[in-house]
């Protein structure tokens, strides 16, 4: 589990700032598994009750957000 959250913190995040809203997107890959997608994991915000769970590809993406720094958790 500690090598999907070094890969997750090492993935690269987009955070649109400058706009009322912004999103997070991003990539889950498995580290124990030759870096495969990691189907249906779930992804939260620290702090607050915005859940969301990866698709086949491992990608998944919160929106509306207020621009701010957040704390994922997988």
């Amino acid at each position: 589990m500690k090598q999907v959250f070094f890969l997750f913190t090492l993935m690269i995040c987009s955070l649109s700032f400058g706009q009322e809203t912004s999103s997070i997107q991003g990539n889950i890959l498995d580290g124990e598994l030759f870096n495969e997608p990691l189907l249906m994991a779930t992804v939260s915000i620290e702090n607050t009750s915005l859940s969301t769970h990866t698709n086949f590809h491992g990608k998944f993406e919160f929106d509306n957000l207020t621009p701010g720094a957040y704390n994922l958790i997988v």
